[in-house]
């Protein structure tokens, strides 16, 4: 994943760029990325835990905060035995959270 910040006039020069496929869209129109949520995921890539480790029971249907991801509220999806998948409706993704 690319993130682009680019004037309206100018939204298709990314396609100028080799391997770039599509824009990612939420609700049908292209997404907007939030700085702080460019700031987090940054801080995830370089390795660093955002999330602090708690011992909790989740299961299908609830809603929790994940405070890595500015104490946003997310849709507990699907739990197998060692994973949960969130879905964050804000920021259109769903994140998996190692439960192990």
């Amino acid at each position: 994943m690319v993130l682009v910040k680019l004037e309206e006039k100018k939204v298709n020069d990314v396609f100028n760029v080799n391997g770039v496929v599509r824009y990612m869209f939420w609700l049908g129109k292209r997404a907007i990325v939030r700085e702080k949520e460019i700031d987090i995921l940054k801080i995830y890539l370089k390795g660093n835990r955002l999330i602090n480790q708690e011992t909790f029971k989740v299961k299908p249907g609830d809603i929790i905060d994940i405070p890595g991801f500015d104490n946003e509220s997310g849709f507990v999806d699907r739990v197998s035995k060692n994973n949960a998948w969130v879905f964050l409706e804000n920021l259109g993704y769903t994140i998996k959270l190692n439960l192990a």
